[in-house]
């Protein structure tokens, strides 16, 4: 078995977890690449590593073929891996250094059992659905997918924006607020639960449309089928708004509609042998933490 190792970087009180997964990997013989940018962070905090291969982009991973990608950090870092990894095959596998962790849920304590059971194969892949972005006239580049959301934000203004927006070619609303989110099942617990969306299981073939902070106080976000292709045009006082796919984001001028529908490709996401969904939606959420539950 081979794997890939992907992180931006580390906290400082993850890199004894770091290391100790490291040499869980090479006792196991397990072979496995580093991204280049996480060798630096590395030898800044003296973690020692056998690695010799390195992968700095999309193309050199997918010629590593690796078995796994395992990722380092919170939920932000397995969205800037979901860039290099989508549409590849590449199953990862997030250990959660940071936060929250819905995606990256492996805890750091749980190191030894996690790489046990990839060499098992006491697992399954979930592909997750993502979106695509571009504008009426051309794309707007490969690095417009989003594993989570796509979203529209006004710019360098406290003024609100206007935004029309069409389903299938059928006119649905016009949103007068901050901006507009649209989310995938898989982002269904991020930015839009914030927002007031609903969470959506990561099988649902949807996509979820959730206003930012809207005027209109009676518009609701609205669940569509993800074989729809959502249109958007927005109106502003200012020459731009802001368009954000996960964390990357774009200046648009404002006038030019935005094609937003379900990507070709999807992102494979290891669930280990006992980290159901709904229980890590539960234990996250903290759903029956109150003793009177």
């Amino acid at each position: 078995m081979k794997v890939a190792i992907f992180g931006i970087s580390i906290p400082t009180d993850g890199s004894t977890y770091v290391q100790h997964l490291l040499n869980v990997l090479s006792a196991a013989n397990v072979a496995y690449s580093l991204y280049l940018p996480l060798v630096t962070v590395l030898k800044e905090q003296n973690i020692s590593f056998t690695a010799i291969d390195v992968f700095e982009n999309e193309e050199d991973l997918y010629l590593k073929n690796p078995d796994f990608l395992i990722c380092l950090g919170g939920d932000g870092t397995i969205l800037e891996a979901s860039t290099l990894t989508a549409g590849t095959g590449i199953p990862v596998m997030g250990i959660n250094l940071g936060r929250l962790g819905f995606l990256s849920n492996v805890s750091r304590n749980d190191i030894d059992l996690a790489i046990s059971m990839l060499c098992q194969g006491r697992f399954t892949v979930s592909e997750r659905s993502m979106l695509s972005l571009r504008n009426s006239s051309s794309p707007l580049g490969a690095d417009f997918l989003a594993l989570n959301e796509v979203t529209v934000s006004r710019k360098d203004s406290a003024s609100m924006i206007t935004i029309h927006a069409w389903i299938d070619d059928q006119f649905l609303a016009s949103y007068w607020a901050d901006g507009l989110i649209i989310s995938t099942p898989t982002g269904s617990t991020g930015y839009n639960l914030s927002c007031g969306g609903p969470i959506v299981s990561p099988a649902s073939g949807v996509m979820i449309i959730t206003p930012i902070a809207p005027h209109n106080l009676n518009v609701r976000p609205v669940v569509i089928s993800d074989s729809s292709q959502i249109r958007l045009q927005i109106e502003a006082r200012e020459k731009y708004f802001l368009v954000a796919t996960d964390s990357k984001t774009q200046n648009i001028e404002c006038g030019k509609d935005l094609l937003i529908q379900k990507a070709k490709v999807t992102f494979s996401l290891v669930q280990l042998e006992g980290y159901p969904y709904y229980k890590i939606l539960r234990e996250k959420l903290y759903w029956g933490a109150d003793k009177r539950n």
